[in-house]
Protein backbone atom coordinates (compact mmCIF):
# COMPACT_ATOMS: atom_id res chain seq x y z
CA UNK A 1 0.00 0.00 0.00
CA UNK A 2 2.67 2.45 1.38
CA UNK A 3 6.02 1.99 0.50
CA UNK A 4 6.87 4.68 3.27
CA UNK A 5 5.08 2.83 5.86
CA UNK A 6 6.46 0.04 5.12
CA UNK A 7 10.03 1.11 4.67
CA UNK A 8 9.85 2.48 8.04
CA UNK A 9 8.47 -0.97 9.17
CA UNK A 10 10.86 -2.57 7.88
CA UNK A 11 13.13 -0.69 9.41
CA UNK A 12 11.24 -1.13 12.66
CA UNK A 13 11.28 -4.90 12.46
CA UNK A 14 15.03 -5.16 11.30
CA UNK A 15 16.03 -3.74 14.31
CA UNK A 16 13.67 -5.66 16.98
CA UNK A 17 14.01 -9.21 15.45
CA UNK A 18 13.34 -11.10 18.87
CA UNK A 19 10.95 -8.19 20.11
CA UNK A 20 7.87 -9.48 21.70
CA UNK A 21 4.43 -7.88 20.16
CA UNK A 22 4.03 -5.56 23.14
CA UNK A 23 8.16 -4.20 22.14
CA UNK A 24 6.55 -3.65 17.95
CA UNK A 25 3.25 -1.92 19.30
CA UNK A 26 5.27 0.18 21.67
CA UNK A 27 7.37 1.11 18.90
CA UNK A 28 4.68 1.69 16.75
CA UNK A 29 2.94 3.78 18.73
CA UNK A 30 5.90 6.28 18.13
CA UNK A 31 5.10 5.97 14.32
CA UNK A 32 1.71 6.26 14.88
CA UNK A 33 2.00 9.82 16.98
CA UNK A 34 2.72 10.71 13.15
CA UNK A 35 -0.32 10.33 11.74
CA UNK A 36 -2.32 10.41 10.09
CA UNK A 37 0.05 9.96 6.94
CA UNK A 38 -1.37 10.66 3.19
CA UNK A 39 -0.79 8.17 0.66
CA UNK A 40 -2.18 9.49 -2.14
CA UNK A 41 -5.40 11.85 -3.08
CA UNK A 42 -7.96 9.24 -2.10
CA UNK A 43 -6.19 7.34 0.60
CA UNK A 44 -5.03 8.08 4.45
CA UNK A 45 -3.38 5.95 6.65
CA UNK A 46 -4.69 7.01 10.01
CA UNK A 47 -2.93 4.25 12.07
CA UNK A 48 -1.25 1.10 12.21
CA UNK A 49 -1.02 -2.01 14.88
CA UNK A 50 -0.37 -5.49 15.84
CA UNK A 51 -2.48 -7.61 17.82
CA UNK A 52 -2.90 -11.57 17.86
CA UNK A 53 -0.55 -11.94 14.94
CA UNK A 54 -1.81 -9.10 12.26
CA UNK A 55 -0.60 -5.78 11.35
CA UNK A 56 -3.20 -3.73 10.50
CA UNK A 57 -3.28 -0.61 8.68
CA UNK A 58 -6.06 1.62 9.57
CA UNK A 59 -7.03 3.93 6.21
CA UNK A 60 -9.96 6.25 5.20
CA UNK A 61 -10.50 6.42 1.95
CA UNK A 62 -12.28 9.36 -0.10
CA UNK A 63 -12.81 10.75 -3.54
CA UNK A 64 -15.09 7.83 -4.86
CA UNK A 65 -18.71 7.53 -5.18
CA UNK A 66 -19.50 5.28 -1.90
CA UNK A 67 -23.24 5.37 -2.44
CA UNK A 68 -23.05 3.73 -5.93
CA UNK A 69 -20.38 1.30 -5.59
CA UNK A 70 -21.10 -2.08 -4.69
CA UNK A 71 -18.31 -2.28 -1.88
CA UNK A 72 -18.36 -6.13 -1.23
CA UNK A 73 -16.95 -6.03 -5.37
CA UNK A 74 -14.20 -3.33 -4.61
CA UNK A 75 -13.16 -5.28 -1.43
CA UNK A 76 -12.15 -7.88 -3.65
CA UNK A 77 -10.59 -5.70 -5.85
CA UNK A 78 -8.71 -3.87 -3.51
CA UNK A 79 -7.23 -7.22 -2.14
CA UNK A 80 -5.97 -8.05 -5.65
CA UNK A 81 -4.10 -4.86 -5.92
CA UNK A 82 -2.64 -5.25 -2.28
CA UNK A 83 -1.78 -9.12 -3.13
CA UNK A 84 0.37 -7.56 -6.29
CA UNK A 85 1.82 -4.69 -3.49
CA UNK A 86 2.99 -7.00 -0.45
CA UNK A 87 3.26 -10.23 -2.22
CA UNK A 88 5.99 -8.52 -4.86
CA UNK A 89 7.60 -6.49 -2.31
CA UNK A 90 10.91 -8.84 -1.66
CA UNK A 91 11.26 -6.82 1.92
CA UNK A 92 7.83 -8.07 2.79
CA UNK A 93 8.66 -11.17 3.32
CA UNK A 94 10.46 -10.66 6.51
CA UNK A 95 6.32 -9.96 8.32
CA UNK A 96 5.66 -13.78 6.69
CA UNK A 97 8.75 -15.04 7.76
CA UNK A 98 8.05 -13.51 11.43
CA UNK A 99 4.69 -15.09 11.67
CA UNK A 100 2.09 -12.32 10.44
CA UNK A 101 -0.54 -11.51 8.66
CA UNK A 102 -1.12 -8.45 7.15
CA UNK A 103 -4.48 -6.69 6.99
CA UNK A 104 -5.97 -3.30 5.69
CA UNK A 105 -9.23 -2.09 7.20
CA UNK A 106 -10.70 1.10 5.09
CA UNK A 107 -13.70 3.46 6.44
CA UNK A 108 -15.41 5.28 4.17
CA UNK A 109 -17.32 9.16 4.72
CA UNK A 110 -20.67 6.87 4.52
CA UNK A 111 -19.07 5.06 7.37
CA UNK A 112 -18.82 1.79 5.79
CA UNK A 113 -15.79 -0.45 6.84
CA UNK A 114 -13.92 -3.57 4.90
CA UNK A 115 -10.97 -5.20 5.48
CA UNK A 116 -8.86 -7.26 3.48
CA UNK A 117 -5.99 -10.01 4.81
CA UNK A 118 -2.97 -10.89 3.12
CA UNK A 119 -1.08 -14.16 4.05
CA UNK A 120 1.89 -16.19 2.56
CA UNK A 121 -0.72 -18.70 0.65
CA UNK A 122 -2.24 -15.56 -1.49
CA UNK A 123 1.22 -14.80 -2.68
CA UNK A 124 1.79 -18.53 -4.09
CA UNK A 125 0.65 -18.19 -7.42
CA UNK A 126 1.83 -14.96 -8.10
CA UNK A 127 5.38 -15.71 -6.65
CA UNK A 128 5.20 -18.87 -9.18
CA UNK A 129 4.42 -16.72 -12.17
CA UNK A 130 8.23 -16.99 -14.27
CA UNK A 131 7.42 -13.86 -16.01
CA UNK A 132 5.27 -11.11 -17.07
CA UNK A 133 2.68 -12.83 -19.28
CA UNK A 134 1.60 -15.26 -16.39
CA UNK A 135 1.72 -12.56 -14.11
CA UNK A 136 -0.80 -10.57 -16.65
CA UNK A 137 -2.89 -13.55 -16.79
CA UNK A 138 -3.43 -14.38 -12.96
CA UNK A 139 -4.22 -10.81 -12.70
CA UNK A 140 -6.93 -11.31 -15.57
CA UNK A 141 -7.80 -14.44 -13.56
CA UNK A 142 -8.09 -12.93 -10.26
CA UNK A 143 -10.14 -9.45 -11.64
CA UNK A 144 -12.34 -12.01 -13.97
CA UNK A 145 -13.58 -13.69 -10.58
CA UNK A 146 -14.64 -10.73 -9.13
CA UNK A 147 -16.58 -8.71 -12.13
CA UNK A 148 -19.05 -7.25 -12.83
CA UNK A 149 -18.30 -4.51 -10.22
CA UNK A 150 -20.26 -1.22 -9.64
CA UNK A 151 -17.81 1.55 -9.05
CA UNK A 152 -20.61 4.41 -9.37
CA UNK A 153 -23.53 4.95 -10.45
CA UNK A 154 -22.45 5.07 -14.51
CA UNK A 155 -19.65 2.59 -14.84
CA UNK A 156 -19.16 -0.93 -14.42
CA UNK A 157 -16.25 -3.10 -14.77
CA UNK A 158 -17.33 -5.92 -16.49
CA UNK A 159 -14.39 -7.90 -17.80
CA UNK A 160 -10.61 -8.34 -18.57
CA UNK A 161 -8.41 -10.04 -21.29
CA UNK A 162 -5.00 -10.27 -22.05
CA UNK A 163 -3.38 -9.80 -25.47
CA UNK A 164 -0.14 -10.39 -25.87
CA UNK A 165 1.51 -7.41 -24.28
CA UNK A 166 -1.53 -5.93 -23.15
CA UNK A 167 -4.38 -6.58 -20.63
CA UNK A 168 -7.61 -4.74 -21.42
CA UNK A 169 -9.89 -3.76 -18.57
CA UNK A 170 -13.67 -3.32 -20.25
CA UNK A 171 -15.88 -0.64 -18.57
CA UNK A 172 -19.70 -0.26 -19.21
CA UNK A 173 -21.43 2.99 -18.96
CA UNK A 174 -24.49 1.90 -18.14
CA UNK A 175 -26.49 4.89 -18.17
CA UNK A 176 -26.14 5.90 -21.72
CA UNK A 177 -25.89 5.02 -25.27
CA UNK A 178 -22.63 6.29 -27.28
CA UNK A 179 -24.23 9.09 -29.14
CA UNK A 180 -25.59 10.60 -25.58
CA UNK A 181 -22.08 11.57 -24.72
CA UNK A 182 -19.62 14.45 -24.76
CA UNK A 183 -17.39 12.34 -26.34
CA UNK A 184 -14.74 15.62 -26.06
CA UNK A 185 -14.97 15.44 -22.69
CA UNK A 186 -15.64 11.85 -22.38
CA UNK A 187 -12.47 10.94 -23.71
CA UNK A 188 -10.39 13.76 -21.79
CA UNK A 189 -12.08 12.27 -18.43
CA UNK A 190 -10.92 8.62 -19.42
CA UNK A 191 -7.20 9.88 -20.15
CA UNK A 192 -6.96 11.23 -16.88
CA UNK A 193 -8.70 8.52 -15.00
CA UNK A 194 -7.06 5.93 -16.75
CA UNK A 195 -2.98 7.54 -16.15
CA UNK A 196 -3.94 8.37 -12.44
CA UNK A 197 -5.40 4.89 -11.48
CA UNK A 198 -2.91 2.87 -13.49
CA UNK A 199 -0.10 4.02 -13.25
CA UNK A 200 -0.60 4.53 -9.08
CA UNK A 201 -2.03 1.10 -8.28
CA UNK A 202 0.33 -1.40 -6.98
CA UNK A 203 -1.07 -4.15 -9.36
CA UNK A 204 -1.04 -1.38 -12.71
CA UNK A 205 1.93 0.11 -11.77
CA UNK A 206 3.70 -3.26 -11.54
CA UNK A 207 2.11 -4.71 -14.71
CA UNK A 208 3.42 -1.48 -16.63
CA UNK A 209 7.26 -1.93 -14.84
CA UNK A 210 7.05 -5.15 -16.37
CA UNK A 211 6.30 -4.17 -19.91
CA UNK A 212 2.74 -4.78 -19.45
CA UNK A 213 0.47 -2.11 -21.07
CA UNK A 214 -3.07 -1.74 -19.64
CA UNK A 215 -6.28 -0.78 -21.98
CA UNK A 216 -9.24 0.83 -20.25
CA UNK A 217 -12.01 0.31 -23.14
CA UNK A 218 -15.22 1.99 -22.32
CA UNK A 219 -18.56 0.38 -23.77
CA UNK A 220 -22.43 1.78 -23.97
CA UNK A 221 -25.34 0.17 -22.65
CA UNK A 222 -25.95 -1.37 -25.93
CA UNK A 223 -22.34 -2.53 -25.68
CA UNK A 224 -20.76 -0.49 -28.81
CA UNK A 225 -17.47 0.42 -27.93
CA UNK A 226 -17.09 4.49 -26.86
CA UNK A 227 -13.43 4.76 -26.49
CA UNK A 228 -9.85 2.81 -25.28
CA UNK A 229 -7.02 4.76 -23.85
CA UNK A 230 -3.61 2.77 -23.78
CA UNK A 231 -1.51 3.73 -20.63
CA UNK A 232 2.22 2.14 -20.82
CA UNK A 233 5.65 3.33 -19.10
CA UNK A 234 6.38 6.29 -21.26
CA UNK A 235 2.95 7.98 -20.05
CA UNK A 236 3.87 6.96 -16.55
CA UNK A 237 6.77 8.62 -16.15
CA UNK A 238 5.50 11.61 -18.04
CA UNK A 239 3.03 11.75 -14.40
CA UNK A 240 6.16 11.12 -12.51
CA UNK A 241 8.21 14.04 -14.42
CA UNK A 242 4.97 16.69 -14.03
CA UNK A 243 5.12 15.29 -10.72
CA UNK A 244 8.23 16.50 -9.83
CA UNK A 245 8.29 19.78 -11.83
CA UNK A 246 4.89 20.62 -9.56
CA UNK A 247 6.20 19.57 -6.57
CA UNK A 248 9.41 21.98 -7.19
CA UNK A 249 7.16 24.88 -8.56
CA UNK A 250 5.59 24.70 -4.95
Amino acid sequence: MNKIVMIILLLIFSSHVNADEQDLTEVLQKLNNEMPMVIDSNTTVTEIKIKDGIITYFAELRGFDFENMNIEGVSKAQKISNIFSVCQNEDMSIFFELGYVIEYLYSTPTNEYFSTRIAPKDCEKINAADDKLELADLFVDLNNDVVPIRLDSETELVSVRRSKNSVELVYEVTNYTKDELDLVFFEEFVKENSVAKNCVAPDGKLLIMEGISLIDTYIDKRGVSVFSYETDMSICLDLLRTQINNSQQN
